[in-house]
């Protein structure tokens, strides 16, 4: 694999999702560089993913990710994160534009809706 170009690995890890990804580049020393990638970590989707329950997500994201590329976060569906931890992450997610919260433990309080402000809310009540 090491003699795949970087264009062509990039285009083919662009077909994985977030979490495959993360997976991929954590279990290759070498290819961690591309959670760096901007055109791989714009969108990421960690959607029912319930192979996550036994991480904390925001430190999955800090630890590995480079968060500042991060454009669109769909966590949909992920219900057992504390509204806590949620809250943190999209705090610290500077460049979020669009949030895909549903049934998760965020709400519509005013603690909520100040994380809000900077995002584009997609969330169905």
């Amino acid at each position: 694999m090491d003699q795949i170009p970087a264009e062509i690995l990039i285009k083919i890890l662009s077909y994985l999702n977030t979490y495959d990804l993360l997976q991929f580049c954590t279990a290759y020393e070498t290819r961690k560089c591309y959670l760096n990638e901007k055109s791989l970590i714009r969108f990421v989707d960690f959607s029912r993913q319930f192979d996550l329950q036994n991480f904390s997500l925001y430190k999955l994201i800090k630890e590995n990710i480079n968060y500042t590329n991060i454009q669109v976060l769909n966590i949909n569906y992920l219900y057992w994160i504390p509204s806590e931890e949620l809250r943190k992450l999209i705090c610290n997610l500077e460049n979020l534009k669009e949030l895909y919260a549903i049934d998760t433990q965020l709400g519509i309080n005013c603690t909520d809706v100040d994380s809000y402000c900077k995002v584009s809310i997609s969330q169905a009540i």
